[in-house]
């Protein structure tokens, strides 16, 4: 469980933050930077 951590994923190229996280689960990210990747982003990011 993250709860209370602040997470975020940001576009590895353009260094646009793209979803920041207050909490949820390590699924929760995973699913987001799976999706994110998906749609063809590189991203990298901070739980």
């Amino acid at each position: 469980m993250l709860s209370g951590n602040i997470g975020y994923l940001k576009d590895k190229r353009h260094g646009q933050l793209l979803v920041q996280f207050d909490g949820g689960t390590e699924a929760d990210f995973q699913a987001a930077k799976e999706y994110i990747e998906n749609q063809g982003i590189i991203v990298e990011g901070v739980v």
